[in-house]
């Protein structure tokens, strides 16, 4: 049977068994609770309910129901509860992306596994008040239900409370990150632009520093980064703007770093990687440029600190064509009198691209050439050392 038809023999289902449905909740309507089963079943594949029967179906979304009975645009709703021997996660907010992936993460921080999950986007529209009028117009929301097996010898009153808040907290970055996406990556490619402008008027050396800093600004904004937040430091380190996630969770920053970024212009990209795992988008550890600003003259005035991923694009790039990174490589051969066309040279800028992209941003050059010269060395022995 096609998707289609196995959704209409499930739909048909519904219908049978509500006629005989008692719910558990003295609120439920079943009117209400049907059209949201058929709206469900309706726009996602069936095929992932088939350890569900339609009874059980039934009883999960009469609890769904109650959780998005009533919302508000921009709001967010959630409900954490327990269930035999399962919690489950519920949440109703506008249709965006990551939303899935950041229960997901949480979830899998809380040291929970997923074991049934329902996401359904579909179109609800509501009254002044929120309450839900039809299931067929309206704007799109996501209906997220996640089931784990909960954990033994844990006092769920209390677990229950503390999951539902760090649930929504979670979902609220996802949604400022979302939110501020334009407007990040605009204020990134404005200070690329500055840097442009100053290094048009800067001496040859801090030029090139300026104008290789201002192309990896504007590379991360080409597909290469999921940026989750970005924070505006001035020349004193006052944060004087957060956008994205930093808007929801300002989190802590380490104040030296920041007044060397804010104030000296010798070194204009600075790169660290979290030990924690991201919130949100997918699985991995983010990291945070620390980007010197500059005024028309050169000088440092203050710094801009961009949170988030790389993408898949930017992990598969040779970091011999990433803007900063390639003078180092360039300044790596110069200093040996290595010609990049020489055989030589080509193993050199090999070993250079093998090495985590993380690794060459964050570390210094001096680690990255010693580094280097050990995967050449292996490679000249015809093994590994690294």
């Amino acid at each position: 049977m096609t998707p289609r038809e196995l959704s209409n023999r499930r739909i048909n289902e519904v219908r049978e068994a509500l006629a005989s449905y008692r719910p558990a909740l003295p609120t439920t309507d079943l009117d209400q609770l049907s059209r949201l089963c058929q709206a469900v079943l309706s726009s996602i594949d069936v095929r992932d309910l088939r350890d569900t029967t339609t009874v059980e179906l039934i009883e999960q979304l009469e609890y769904v129901l109650d959780t998005v009975r009533v919302r508000k645009t921009g709001e967010i709703e959630t409900a954490v509860r327990a269930q035999a021997d399962a919690i489950v996660f519920e949440s109703c907010l506008d249709d965006q992306p990551f939303l899935v992936s950041a229960v997901r993460a949480l979830i899998a921080s809380e040291g929970l596994e997923v074991r049934a999950s329902l996401n359904a986007v579909i179109q609800l529209r509501r009254d002044n008040a929120g309450a839900l009028v039809d299931f067929k117009s309206g704007t799109k929301e996501s209906i997220i239900r996640m089931e784990v097996r909960a954990p033994e010898g844990v006092e769920l009153p209390q677990l229950l409370a503390g999951l539902r808040e760090r649930l929504e907290q979670r979902l609220r970055i996802t949604q400022a990150m979302v939110r501020d996406f334009s407007a990040m990556k605009t204020h990134v490619r404005t200070l690329a632009d500055a840097h442009a402008a100053a290094a048009a008027m800067s001496e040859p050396t801090l030029s090139v520093d300026l104008r290789e800093a201002e192309g990896l600004m504007r590379w991360l904004c080409d597909d290469n980064y999921v940026i989750f937040s970005v924070e505006e430091y001035d020349a004193s380190g006052k944060c004087i703007a957060s956008l994205g996630t930093s808007s929801v969770v300002a989190p802590k920053r380490d104040a030296a770093m920041i007044g060397k970024a804010t104030s000296e212009a010798d070194r204009l990209v600075r790169y660290h990687r979290s030990s924690e795992e991201s919130p949100v988008h997918r699985a991995g550890k983010p990291g945070h440029f620390v980007l010197t600003a500059v005024d028309r003259s050169g000088k440092a005035s203050g710094a801009t600190i961009v949170d988030g991923l790389f993408t898949y694009k930017a992990l598969h790039t040779p970091p011999e064509e990433i803007p900063h990174l390639r003078t180092a490589l360039r300044d790596f051969l110069r200093d040996r009198e290595v010609a990049p066309d020489s055989h030589r040279g080509k193993s050199i800028i090999n070993a250079f691209n093998s090495l985590p992209l993380e690794y060459l941003l964050a570390e210094s050059r001096a680690n990255v050439w010693e580094l280097t010269d050990r995967v050449l060395r292996a490679e000249e022995q015809g093994e590994s050392d690294v």
